[in-house]
């Protein structure tokens, strides 16, 4: 698998090489979520950041990627990601922290590279029979879209509620299909882990009641990147208990090959209007 293409001029994710493995990201409006007065990072901004600074770290392509996240990271904060490496060889372990000043709100661990042991390819999973993405319709999850990171991705529903206004039918699996393909570039692995954080927007459909989440954390596994613009998003919420849920994500290209696996635990929240029905 390739290394993400180089960041572009128009890159969200870009990042500037501070020496010493540290790597310095500006929080722009386009990376927050959140109510205006009160912006934050979205969670997949980190994880999309945290994947470019090991990738830049190490060279290599990445395959795993933990990230807790400790303090919100507020709008027009300067984020320095430091990418320690662990171990050396074709495969890198590293760990990683994010400080805005003296303050860690992010810490992680990765892998990244690639080791040939004549083992055979395997891809057992086998993406859902869907619609393609120009038969489905847009999703726009609020109705000021282009203010925060929701104007990074192109949405669109295959079937169950996405977003916490949704009022499409719940489905009986508690799965959430969505297309999604970025606005500003390619898919590469920061794309990938951007998309696998909207676990919190299928809440409503696994409560039925209006909800989002605040991430604790994100671990994405990428086995791959597509050659094609979309990214099916395969979204389920198996658990939710004492306020804690749990969810993961299985995403695939356009021809049904699987991208990467990725879950997710976040505090439950629920919208003070709740109701949205059962159907």
């Amino acid at each position: 698998m390739a290394v993400s293409a180089p960041a572009r001029d128009d890159d969200p994710f870009a990042l500037s090489d501070a020496g010493a493995g540290r790597y310095v990201a500006h929080v722009e409006r386009r990376l927050c979520t959140g109510r205006p007065e009160s912006y934050f990072m979205f969670g997949g901004s980190g994880l999309a950041l945290a994947a470019r600074a090991v990738e830049r770290r190490t060279g290599g392509p990445l395959r795993w990627l933990t990230l807790q996240f400790i303090a919100p990271t507020l709008i027009g904060a300067r984020l320095e990601l430091t990418v320690e490496r662990l171990t050396g060889g074709r495969v890198a372990q590293l760990s990683l922290n994010g400080a805005v000043g003296d303050e860690i709100t992010l810490r992680g661990l990765a892998a990244t590279g690639s080791r040939s042991s004549g083992a055979p390819d395997l891809m057992a999973a086998r993406m859902p029979d869907v619609p393609p993405p120009d038969d489905c319709p847009i999703i726009r999850a609020h109705n000021a879209i282009e203010q925060d990171v929701h104007q990074l991705l192109e949405l669109r529903l295959v079937r169950g509620r996405f977003g916490i206004f949704s009022k499409a039918p719940r489905s009986a699996d508690s799965r959430v299909l969505v297309w999604m393909r970025p606005t500003y570039g390619d898919v590469d692995a920061s794309a990938l882990a951007l998309m696998a954080d909207f676990v919190g927007s299928t809440m409503s459909n696994a409560v039925g009641l209006r909800g989002g989440a605040g991430s604790l954390d994100n671990t994405i596994r990428v086995i791959g990147l597509p050659t094609t613009p979309w990214v099916l998003c395969d979204i389920a919420i198996p658990a939710i208990a004492d306020g804690i849920g749990h969810g993961r994500v299985d995403l695939f290209a356009e021809d049904g090959a699987l991208l990467a696996l990725a879950s997710q635990t976040f505090i439950a929240r629920l919208h003070p209007a709740q109701a949205l029905g059962s159907q």
